[in-house]
């Protein structure tokens, strides 16, 4: 059960993913969004009809380490262990049927569609690029130490490692030995860097408990959030409705106003959740909080001010 204390949201309804407990997801225009589970199930979830799509085994019961979603909603990526090996296995998202399947970095952390879904980016260790056409992969960055990642489509890839390091590869110089640009942009591990749909602006979240904002894919500096009492874990970022949403390691989910970082409120939930994001749909728009075993929608309105009970 988790307490809601968040000022102007006010909550619709949370729905239950049954018994497996889900490990990673992933959503593209948020509208569709991919659960993989501790079973080696994948669930994918119509966001704006609030139910399930399909549900399949890809390829193994191990847990599903992360997921990625095309743009089209056409293809996923699985990414998961057998035994000391880590793979990665693309297949339809409505049927399930795997189109390829190949070994993936090891410590995969993030993974991506770019090139207009025809190759698919891995970041873990090492950053890796598959090519779905050709159906065979390569390594264009060793030992890069990605705790997170982000495919700029044509402009090239961003990616912070456990350092706190934020570097950027422009496509024509990904398999050149140094980055473009590298900055020292956290005191500790990268845990999340998210791009706004709509500006050239990321969003980087980090064990230091601290957020930053960065102008892409020239890497300057445009602000810092602090707040957050224990590392964030998460972060999404919205200019349309000018809200950030950000979660750390106690389960506490905060949203700020972009325009002058300002705290909105904060939700304490009894988890760390999976993911947050902003979602429009008609009219409204909605907070939604993806649980291990459950997806939660709040009713946003930030003109109005409120506190609302619990999720249960």
């Amino acid at each position: 059960m988790a307490v809601v204390a968040i000022c102007s949201y006010v909550l619709l309804g949370s729905w239950t993913l049954g018994k497996s407990t889900a490990w990673a997801m992933a959503t593209t225009d948020n509208s569709k969004l991919v659960l993989g589970t501790d079973r080696g199930d994948i669930v994918t979830w119509d966001l704006y009809r609030k139910c399930k799509i399909a549900k399949f085994r890809c390829k193994y019961t191990s847990p599903v380490l992360s997921v990625a979603l095309s743009s089209d909603c056409r293809y996923i990526a699985v990414n998961q262990q057998s035994g000391a090996v880590e793979s990665v296995t693309i297949c339809d998202s409505t049927s399930g049927a795997v189109i390829c399947h190949g070994a993936a970095p090891k410590n995969t952390k993030a993974m991506q569609f770019t090139n207009g879904d025809e190759s698919l980016v891995l970041f873990g260790d090492d950053i890796a690029m598959v090519d779905l056409k050709a159906k065979a992969s390569a390594y264009v960055r060793k030992a890069a130490n990605a705790e997170a990642g982000l495919c700029l489509e044509k402009a090239g890839i961003l990616f912070g490692n456990g350092w706190g390091d934020i570097s950027f590869c422009r496509t024509e110089s990904l398999r050149k030995e140094k980055p473009d640009v590298c900055i020292a942009a956290h005191s500790s591990n990268i845990t999340c860097i998210h791009k706004d749909i709509e500006a050239n602006v990321v969003v980087v979240a980090s064990l230091d408990k601290s957020l930053t904002f960065w102008a892409v894919p020239e890497l300057t500096r445009l602000r810092s959030i602090r707040g957050h009492l224990a590392p964030v874990m998460l972060a999404t970022l919205n200019s349309k409705v000018g809200l950030l949403a950000s979660g750390d390691t106690s389960g506490t989910v905060k949203v700020w106003s972009i325009a002058n970082n300002f705290e909105i409120g904060s939700v304490q939930l009894d988890q760390v959740p999976l993911g947050v994001l902003f979602m429009q749909h008609g009219t409204s728009w909605y907070l939604v909080l993806i649980h291990e075993d459950r997806i939660a929608y709040h009713v946003a309105d930030v003109l109005s001010k409120g506190f609302l009970d619990e999720v249960k």
